[in-house]
């Protein structure tokens, strides 16, 4: 075989992988979006905190996976005088919360997270999300998309004139308001470790890269013995 053919073979393997990865990647299920040891920074501030005369506070949210169905969420705030979230579990097919340890209202417990959302949604739906100014679920409705950065996210607004945002290859909170009446409390997005390999979610590079070894010694081995 000569160093033509080789390189036509090559390529035509690369084409058959990516079209067939993507085909593969159609089926791949990113509802849940997070990952074991995610981690996402904010910046958090309320109307309690100002009133105070309280500078916001540093905080990190680091998500471990304890089982298929529950992600353990920690949320640790540099200095934490008053008013700290604290952990908690988390369904990965509800998003109800459970096991709440922390000293902000234990409300938590029974409602819908706050830090995340799924991720197979879309513009216009409504989706139920803990607003802990009020201490209770809300239903808050997707109204628009828009880039953060270089993160695509969605914009979600309730009842109440919170206006939060999700990024949408993992479903974390980038930014959020929640209010109701005159309180508010708000995240705001530093950091995160969860976009390195999300550049395109659910496509299937394991798959790819196998396929791509396997026939790349196929091909070689042809060679071989055509010699």
């Amino acid at each position: 075989m000569n160093k033509s053919k080789v390189a036509n073979s090559i390529f035509l393997v690369i084409i058959f992988s990516l079209f067939f990865s993507n085909i593969i990647a159609i089926g791949y299920s990113n509802e849940v979006g997070i990952t074991d040891g995610m981690y996402v920074k904010y910046i958090f501030d309320s109307s309690s905190r100002r009133s105070e005369n309280l500078d916001p506070l540093p905080g990190t949210a680091t998500y471990t996976k304890t089982s298929d169905e529950i992600i353990h969420v920690d949320w640790k705030w540099s200095p934490c005088e008053s008013n700290c979230i604290g952990s908690y579990d988390v369904s990965t097919s509800t998003r109800i919360v459970s096991n709440f340890d922390g000293s902000s209202p234990s409300a938590w417990n029974g409602g819908h997270d706050l830090a995340w959302i799924f991720t197979d949604v879309s513009l216009n739906d409504q989706i139920t999300i803990f607003n802990r100014m009020n201490s209770s679920d809300t239903v808050f409705t997707i109204t628009g998309e828009a880039n953060y950065g270089s993160m695509a996210v969605w914009q979600l607004e309730d009842d109440h004139e919170s206006v939060v945002w999700y990024e949408k290859s993992k479903g974390f909170l980038v930014n959020g308001t929640f209010r109701y009446k005159t309180y508010w409390a708000k995240f705001e997005f530093e950091a995160t470790n969860a976009l390195g390999s999300a550049a395109v979610p659910g496509y299937n590079y394991i798959f790819l890269i196998g396929l791509l070894l396997v026939s790349a010694i196929v091909i070689l081995k042809h060679k071989s013995i055509r010699k």
